[in-house]
C-alpha cells in the first residue's frame, strides 16, 4: 500500500470511528501534500459536518463539486450545511441540483 492510500486509510478509520478532530487533521495534512485530492476534500467535509463547522464544510464541498461535479452526495451535504447556516435559498438550490443529479442517473440507467 502506497504512502497515500496509508494516509487515506488512516484518515478513513477515524472519520468511520467517530474520531472526527483526527480525521480532520489527517485530511488536512493529505491535502497540504495533494490539494486536489477529492476522496481527503469530500471526507474532510463529512468531518466538518460532524463537528458543525458549517462554513469550513460548504467551503469543501464547493472545491469537491469544482473537481467532480457529479456526486448528489456532495450537494446534499453542501445543502444540509447551507441550511445550518440558515442560507436557505442557497440550501434548497444545493438539494435542488443533487436531486437532479439522481434523476439523471435514474434514467442514464433506464437506458442501458
Amino acid at each position: 500500500m502506497s504512502e497515500g492510500a496509508t494516509a487515506l486509510a488512516r484518515a478513513a478509520a477515524a472519520l468511520g470511528e467517530g474520531r472526527l478532530a483526527e480525521a480532520d487533521q489527517l485530511y488536512g495534512a493529505i491535502l497540504e501534500a495533494e490539494p486536489n485530492n477529492a476522496e481527503a476534500i469530500f471526507n474532510r467535509g463529512a468531518a466538518m459536518l460532524g463537528l458543525g463547522r458549517w462554513h469550513q464544510a460548504v467551503a469543501l464541498y464547493d472545491r469537491f463539486i469544482a473537481i467532480v461535479p457529479g456526486l448528489a452526495d456532495a450537494s446534499f451535504n453542501r445543502a444540509f450545511a447551507l441550511t445550518q447556516l440558515g442560507r436557505v435559498k442557497e440550501a434548497l438550490s444545493s438539494h435542488a441540483a443533487a436531486v437532479a443529479l439522481i434523476h439523471v442517473q435514474d434514467v442514464a440507467a433506464a437506458n442501458r
